[in-house]
């Protein structure tokens, strides 16, 4: 299906107006010898500075074009004397204290709640350049493929970031349209009224970020319309987020640590940036143990033990260095269920050392994993002592019997 007109504006627009804050006009490309009529007539000294300055970012913005594909530069061509213009649409004003709805609560699918959540998240951003273009993007987002909407995600989170370090503020925001009377920007079954108040700029995009993830971590069957592996999804697209805001991070760290020349002085300087602060904030404003449990469920083990960890070294006593200086008995717990998702023989009985209090059953699936039949036969003979009625333990005493090869005691004990 077509993109519908208003979408195809849209596009248009964003293209055109990222095209000028490059630096790529008509002018430049393809009628340079106006630029250097232009330059020839600079007179005074400090005019003919500027002329050689603009003169080597012109062959610079030229050498860039050339590096375009030709289907690229076929296709954006046009908008280099276009004139799309847009018109601004008033919001109502938000009451900050109002609790906000989270998109998962009355999403359908995966991709209703991606597309809600981004437009949520860009119609919050501060009035900035760029902060208005993610706003015309809104209007094709209900169009556009599920991996532009995901590769968008992180980028407007980092356009909040940035706000925040140049210290952005506008009490009024506007929502940004492009012109067309026929284009319907509603999100259908999202339902997420683009048109209505996000807030102030600073602290909206942040809240919706958070408040978002938070609930599509802690969301379970009853707490949305989607089924569970749309559900799963949502999770381990919230969870790639996260991850894309830890490298980020990381890659910006590295980057202004290979290129550091500081002296004894410089290095007690605090090198984070308002940027990253901003990030690092929302980042921390996630639990890890939350993060641990949603792993759990999307089947990233790996990623589950990781945060678990990380969630035990950060547990009631205080964050400390080694995983056994904050021994939590019940996180202790959730970390061996997911060495038994994973039949991790190692990770099973290391946290089973690390155990204050005993369980049999998760001591009867230890010895399981492990191959140790005979001790998991002693186990739930022990249990069916205590309730000879228990139905898994009667399987499980059955099937320690089949793993050892007593045929016979097992089909006997079957009957």
């Amino acid at each position: 299906m077509a993109p519908s007109p208003g979408a195809q504006m849209s596009v248009a627009y964003t293209i055109q107006e990222l095209l000028r804050l490059v630096g790529f006009t008509a002018e430049l490309l393809y009628r340079p010898q106006e630029m250097q009529v232009n330059a020839s007539s600079a007179t005074t000294r400090t005019a003919k500075q500027h002329s050689k300055a603009a003169g080597s970012r012109s062959r610079l913005l030229q050498q860039r074009w050339e590096m375009l594909p030709e289907n690229v530069v076929t296709t954006i061509r046009p908008l280099l004397d276009s004139k799309y213009t847009i018109h601004h649409t008033n919001r109502a004003a938000v009451d900050k204290d109002a609790d906000r709805v989270a998109c998962i609560a009355h999403s359908t699918s995966h991709v209703s709640w991606l597309r809600a959540w981004v437009v949520e998240l860009a119609n919050a951003l501060p009035e900035t350049p760029a902060g208005s273009l993610f706003k015309v993007c809104t209007s094709a987002i209900k169009e556009s493929p599920v991996d532009l909407v995901l590769f968008m995600l992180p980028q407007i989170v980092y356009q909040y970031c940035m706000g925040q370090s140049n210290d952005v503020k506008k009490e009024d925001s506007e929502l940004i349209v492009v012109k067309d009377d026929d284009d319907d920007v509603s999100m259908g079954d999202a339902n997420v009224g683009a048109g209505q108040a996000t807030g102030a700029a600073e602290s909206a995009a942040k809240n919706i970020a958070v408040s978002e993830i938070l609930a599509v971590l802690s969301s379970g069957a009853g707490d949305c319309q989607m089924g569970a592996d749309e559900q799963r999804r949502c999770k381990a697209t919230t969870l790639e987020l996260l991850d894309a805001f830890s490298s980020h991070l990381r890659t910006r760290q590295e980057a202004r640590t290979a290129n550091k020349r500081s002296s004894r002085r410089d290095s007690k300087i605090s090198n984070t940036t308002r940027e990253e602060k901003a990030l690092l904030d929302i980042t921390t404003s996630i639990p890890t143990q939350l993060i641990a449990q949603a792993a759990q469920a999307c089947g990233q083990y790996e990623r589950a033990v990781m945060y678990a960890e990380l969630a035990q070294r950060e547990g009631p006593a205080g964050k400390c260095n080694t995983l056994f200086g904050n021994i939590d008995d019940d996180g202790m717990a959730e970390l061996q269920e997911i060495y038994f998702e994973m039949e991790d023989v190692d990770g099973v009985s290391g946290t089973a050392l690390c155990r204050k209090r005993a369980d049999p059953q998760l001591t009867i699936r230890r010895y399981e994993i492990e191959g140790n039949w005979s001790h998991a036969l002693i186990g739930h003979e022990s249990l069916l002592r205590q309730d000879p009625e228990n139905t898994q333990s009667q399987i499980g005493w059955i099937e320690c019997l089949q793993n050892m090869g007593q045929w016979e005691g097992a089909w006997t004990a079957s009957k």
